[in-house]
C-alpha cells in the first residue's frame, strides 16, 4: 500500500454505528499492515471540519473518496450500511480497491 494513503473517519459523538465502525477499521488496517494514521473528524466538535460535516456518521474517507461508496444521507444522521460492510474483512478489501484505484 502506497505511504500516503489517507483515511478519515468521519463520524459524531452518539452514532451508534460509529463505535463498532472504528473498531472494524482498526482492525482492517491491522490485517493489511497498512500503518498509517486514521483522522477522527467529529462533525459535531467545535473545530471547523473542512466540509466534512456533509457526511453522515460513521464515513469512512480513502484519499477523498467514500469507501463503500457516496451515500443519499445528511448530515448528523447515522449512515446506514449494507450488511457485512462493516466486518474487518470487508473494509480491508475496500481499502485495497480504493487504493489500486486511487
Amino acid at each position: 500500500m502506497p505511504s500516503q494513503t489517507e483515511i478519515k473517519f468521519v463520524y459524531f459523538k452518539g452514532c451508534p454505528l460509529a463505535g463498532p465502525a472504528r473498531t472494524a477499521l482498526t482492525e482492517a488496517l491491522d490485517r493489511l499492515g497498512l500503518d498509517c494514521p486514521v483522522i477522527e473528524i467529529d462533525t459535531t466538535s467545535a473545530e471547523p471540519s473542512g466540509g466534512m460535516d456533509k457526511y453522515p456518521s460513521p464515513t469512512i474517507l480513502v484519499n477523498g473518496t467514500e469507501l463503500f461508496g457516496p451515500t443519499e444521507g445528511e448530515a448528523a444522521c447515522c449512515r446506514v450500511y449494507p450488511a457485512g460492510s462493516l466486518e474487518p474483512a470487508s473494509i480491508a478489501s475496500a481499502i485495497k480497491a480504493a487504493v489500486a484505484v486511487g
